[in-house]
C-alpha cells in the first residue's frame, strides 16, 4: 500500500461511504457503463466508464485541486462553476457555499451534473456554455468527453460538433444578482481567455478567488496564453499563483485571490 493511497483515504473519508472502494475503482475500473459512488450525505456520484470521470473526482475530492479544504459550511457566498462537467466541483463546493451556479454545455455531462447534485439544494445547474459573447456557438466534441471545447487545440482529435447556447460572465452576474462572487472555478478547455478578457475589470474586481485550468488554444490571439491572462487579472487586483503542467506545454493551474 502506498503512502499516497493512505493520504487519499483520509481525504475521502469525510465524503465517501467506502473510500477504499473508490480507490480500487480508480485503478481497476468496472466494466459497467456507470458506477455510483455513495456519499455520506445520502447522495451518490454517478461516474461513467471514462477514465477522466474517475480522475477528476480523485483530483477534486482526494487531492483538493481547487483548494476548498478549510472553508466552513456557508463560508462562501456565491460560487460559479464554468465547465461543470458531471458536477464534481459543484458538489464539493456545495459543502462550503451558500449557492453554487454550474454551467455545462454538453448534454450528457449536464444530465450527470444535474443528477449528481440533485440532493444538494444550493446547487443550480444550467445547460449552457459561457463565452465572450452571447449566442449560439459551435462546441467541438472531443474523443475524450472531458475535452469538448469552443476553442480546441490543434492537436486534439475530435468527433464532430454541436450547437450550444452561450452567455457571458457579465450576464451571469446580472441575471443572478451577484454582487460578489466568492469563488469562480473555470475549466472550459480554452474558452477561459474569451470569457475573462471579455469581462470588464470592474466585474473581475468583484470576484474574490479564481481557481482555473488554462490551456493552449490552436487558433487564438497571441494574448490567449496563461501568462498574458495572469497579467490581465493582476490589473484587476488579483494576486496570482501559476502551476504549469509537467506533461503539457502551455497548460496548468492558476489560482488567484483579490488583494484586500
Amino acid at each position: 500500500m502506498r503512502l499516497a493511497d493512505i493520504s487519499d483515504w483520509f481525504a475521502l473519508r469525510p465524503h465517501l461511504v467506502h473510500p477504499w472502494a473508490f480507490l480500487r475503482l480508480r485503478k481497476n475500473p468496472s466494466k459497467e457503463p456507470f458506477v455510483d459512488v455513495p456519499l455520506k450525505d445520502g447522495g451518490s456520484v454517478r461516474l461513467r466508464s471514462f477514465e477522466q470521470d474517475r480522475h477528476v473526482f480523485h483530483r477534486i475530492f482526494a487531492r483538493d485541486e481547487y483548494r476548498l479544504n478549510g472553508f466552513a459550511p456557508g463560508a462562501l457566498d456565491t460560487v460559479v462553476d464554468i465547465g461543470g462537467h458531471i458536477g464534481t466541483f459543484s458538489l464539493r463546493a456545495s459543502y462550503a457555499a451558500k449557492r453554487v451556479l454550474a454551467f455545462e454545455p454538453t448534454r450528457d455531462s449536464f444530465e450527470l451534473l444535474r443528477r449528481n447534485t440533485s440532493h444538494r439544494p444550493n446547487v443550480t445547474a444550467f445547460n449552457k456554455a459561457v463565452a465572450g459573447r452571447r449566442g449560439t456557438l459551435k462546441l467541438i466534441l472531443g474523443k475524450n468527453p472531458s475535452r469538448n471545447s469552443l476553442y480546441p487545440p490543434d492537436y486534439e482529435p475530435n468527433k464532430g460538433e454541436v450547437e450550444v447556447e452561450a452567455l457571458t460572465l457579465a450576464e451571469i452576474f446580472e441575471e443572478h444578482k451577484i454582487e460578489r462572487c466568492a469563488y469562480l472555478k473555470v475549466d472550459c478547455e480554452g474558452a477561459e481567455y474569451d470569457i475573462l478578457y471579455a469581462a470588464p475589470l470592474d466585474l473581475l474586481r468583484r470576484i474574490e478567488r479564481i481557481g482555473m485550468e488554462y490551456h493552449p488554444v490552436g487558433k487564438g490571439p497571441p494574448e490567449w496564453k496563461g501568462e498574458a491572462l495572469a497579467a490581465r487579472l493582476r490589473e484587476a487586483g488579483h494576486e496570482i499563483e501559476m502551476i504549469p503542467s509537467k506533461r503539457h506545454e502551455g497548460e496548468g493551474m492558476m489560482y488567484t485571490k483579490l488583494r484586500s
